[in-house]
C-alpha cells in the first residue's frame, strides 16, 4: 500500500496484481471497492495514482525534469540550481527557464509551493 508510482507500475505490469490501494485517508473505503473488484476478477487501481498510470497522462516529465525536482528536494533555490547547472553543463541553465519549468511541475502535479512539489513527486516515487 505505499504511493510510489514506480513501483505500482513495476507490480502491475511485471506481476499482473488485480488490485492495489493507497495508503491515506480514503485507503481503508477503497479496499472494499478493490476487494470487490477483484472478487469479481477485475482490476483495481486506487483513483489517485490511476491517473497518473495513464499513458495519456499530464504527468510526462523527463530526466531534466527529475533533475530541477531532486535539486529543490535538497533545498537548492532556483540561483542555485542555474549555477550549478551551469557549472554541470547541463542546459537549459537560465534562471528564468528553471523558473518555467518548476512552475510547470507545479501545475502538472497540482502542487501550491516548491515543498508541495516536492512532497508530491515524492510520494509518486518520481523522486
Amino acid at each position: 500500500m505505499k504511493d510510489q508510482l514506480q513501483k505500482i507500475r513495476g507490480l502491475l505490469n511485471t506481476y499482473h496484481i488485480n488490485g492495489y490501494v493507497c495508503k491515506d485517508r480514503k485507503g481503508s473505503i477503497e479496499l472494499t471497492a478493490a476487494i470487490k473488484a477483484v472478487y469479481n476478477n477485475k482490476i483495481y487501481v486506487s483513483p489517485q495514482v490511476k491517473k497518473a498510470l495513464s499513458p495519456k497522462s499530464q504527468l510526462e516529465i523527463d530526466d531534466y525534469d527529475i533533475t530541477l525536482l531532486k535539486m529543490i528536494s535538497q533545498g537548492q533555490s532556483q540561483d542555485e540550481i542555474s549555477s550549478n547547472l551551469k557549472l554541470k553543463g547541463i542546459t537549459p541553465n537560465s534562471l528564468s527557464t528553471i523558473e518555467k519549468r518548476l512552475n510547470k511541475l507545479r501545475e502538472q502535479f497540482k502542487a501550491n509551493n516548491a515543498i508541495h512539489l516536492v512532497a508530491i513527486t515524492k510520494d509518486l516515487g518520481v523522486i
